[in-house]
């Protein structure tokens, strides 16, 4: 026996992968040794079908006056029953879904800490001092203004205009003064 034929000293590695299985929803197919009709049913499948069938009984005063077109109605829970077998809500079988949104709504707002709801921080006052100081060149006014005033005479003075910061202000601005051409 040659080496292409296959030596018993060669292994084959098989992968395998049960995710789909895994992903196959839980199935109720027998109660009690008893095989449910047209089953197996999931639990979703199972609820509708309870649910429905009980809303009908629970209606009966009005869809039995319907003579031949009641039998609309006792088809509703059948059809519905079937119509959930495939439904999936973000990627979940239905209850999975509607446990994830009860969780969802039924959890702390704030979240939880060491298993227990994060506590709501006491308010806190905020406080700080904040100190303008004048700018070199406004000390210099502030002191000829000073001096003027010490000597009995009074002075207006036009506060200094803000520098421009925003685009609006830049705009609006007034065009600066022409430079005046020495004569020579």
């Amino acid at each position: 026996m040659s080496q292409s034929e296959g030596a018993p000293d060669q292994h084959t590695l098989v992968g395998r992968s049960y995710t789909r299985a895994r992903r196959h929803p839980w199935v109720i197919g027998r109660i009690q040794g008893w095989t449910l009709p047209l089953g197996p049913f999931s639990a979703t499948q199972l609820g509708v079908l309870v649910l429905s069938l009980w809303l009908l009984i629970q209606t009966a005063p009005l869809w039995t006056r319907l003579g031949p077109f009641a039998l609309v109605p006792v088809a509703v829970p059948f059809a519905a029953t079937w119509a959930v077998r495939h439904a999936q809500i973000e990627g979940r079988a239905p209850l999975r879904a509607l446990g994830g949104y009860l969780a969802l709504y039924t959890a702390p707002r704030r979240g939880t800490l060491h298993g227990r709801p994060v506590p709501t921080p006491d308010p806190v006052c905020p406080s700080g001092v904040i100190t303008i100081q004048p700018t070199p060149e406004d000390d210099a006014d502030n002191t000829a203004a000073n001096d003027a005033d010490r000597n009995g005479e009074e002075t207006l003075r036009w506060a200094p205009r803000p520098r421009a910061t925003t685009l609006r202000d830049l705009l609006t601005a007034p065009a600066p003064d022409p430079v005046p051409k020495k004569e020579g």
